[in-house]
């Protein structure tokens, strides 16, 4: 082992997305007999999954993956600004320089203030820390019972430090069943992962156009995630067109949701379908401008 290095948390904020972040509810799988499997709960950081009709643990380096699921548990946990988020600021204890592509010995521990709207009993965090789309770690911890409105403090400690320096990293809460829990600090999370998207649809695009070199067609989508709406807010009733401006690269440039009449309902629809991702329109196979009309039924 090279020398032990200390990690110094701090808590800046991800540099400002230059690209809209749509809402992102993920699922959290680990591989189990050849298959990626939901986690259904986490016992300290073992997770279970359902295997054969059975609850099954998942043992020795579980192989886990984020990935985009319908919508969010009905709960909601609300943790101080930039308590689920930010940035590790490492620190070699030594003379030595950090070399990156050793393990080091250490710890770092993650204090988190969680207050639940529900009580959450049986739930778990995950936390990603990453330096760039292709160094993720995954970590999961269960989670202590949250009581309703109450606040609770507790920490996540890591002992195999990252191998890399000043990662970036997020906090995801999850229910008893799995469904990703909303919370106030999602920021990180949906940068890291609307930069994922992105850089998956720039493949796409390559293989898209290679299939059509010198054909018209027309937009097709690649990357849709519904409106997350606050509790009791007012929604239209029947069926509203939203236009959409879709660029050559294939993102949302514009999004044209005037028939909404409730701000709040606007937003939300502006801010989830203005991270929509298409493979463009193509003329004579290069990508174009287009327009896309999305009708949403509330």
């Amino acid at each position: 082992m090279k020398n032990p290095a200390a990690l110094l948390l701090g808590f800046c904020l991800l540099c400002p997305a230059l690209f809209a972040v749509a809402p992102h509810p993920t699922v959290l799988k680990v591989k189990c007999d050849g298959q990626m499997l939901p986690v259904v709960r986490v016992h300290h950081d073992d997770p279970y999954v359902v295997a054969g009709g059975k609850e099954t643990l998942v043992r020795s380096e579980p192989l886990y993956a984020l990935e985009s699921a319908a919508g969010y548990s009905s709960n909601f946990v609300e943790a101080p600004r930039g308590g689920l988020g930010g940035q590790f600021h490492m620190e070699l204890i030594g003379a030595n320089t950090y070399d990156v592509s050793q393990p080091h010995q250490g710890q770092m521990d993650l204090p988190l203030e969680l207050k639940a709207w529900k009580t959450l009993k049986g739930g778990y965090a995950v936390v990603v820390i990453f330096s760039g789309l292709n160094q993720a770690e995954i970590l999961v911890r269960e989670l202590p019972e949250l009581p309703a409105e109450k606040t609770v403090q507790f920490k996540i400690s890591v002992h195999a430090l990252p191998r890399t320096t000043n990662p970036m990293y997020f906090v995801q809460i999850f229910d008893e069943t799995g469904r990703e829990v909303r919370t106030n600090d999602v920021s990180y999370a949906w940068q890291y992962y609307a930069a994922r998207e992105r850089a998956r649809l720039a493949e796409a695009i390559t293989k898209y156009q290679a299939k059509y070199p010198t054909a018209d067609h027309a937009a097709v989508p690649f990357f849709m995630v519904g409106p997350v709406f606050r509790p009791g807010v007012v929604l239209p009733t029947g069926e509203i067109t939203v236009t959409l401006s879709v660029g050559a690269d294939g993102t949302v440039t514009d999004v044209d949701a005037g028939m909404i009449g409730n701000d709040s309902t606007r937003n939300s629809v502006v801010e989830a379908l203005g991270g929509w991702l298409f493979l463009p329109k193509l003329t004579a196979g290069q990508p174009d401008f287009t327009t896309v009309s999305v009708p949403l039924k509330f």
